[in-house]
């Protein structure tokens, strides 16, 4: 399980029903743009914008100072990625 965190962020709206379903993403930092895919360890102190696209079709995008990805649990093999 992972927990991507923004620090220092602002942006909306959010939706105001939770748990909602994610169908694509971007992530703009520093270290490159990232989409669908991030690479792991990720700690990014540099400005960022992180734009969610949900299921809805509706967009949340945030900018912030800082994002991170913090892991959970035990690794779980899903699949190779070139």
């Amino acid at each position: 399980m992972a927990e991507l965190v923004v620090t220092g962020g602002s942006g909306g709206p959010v939706p105001e029903q939770l748990p909602v379903r994610i169908s694509d993403g971007r992530l703009q930092t520093a270290s490159g743009p990232y989409h669908n895919l991030l690479m792991l360890p990720l700690r990014d102190d540099g400005p960022v914008v992180l734009e969610i696209e949900l299921a809805s079709g509706s967009v949340v995008r945030m900018n912030g100072e800082a994002a991170e990805v913090r892991l959970f649990g035990e690794a779980e093999f899903i699949e190779d990625v070139a």
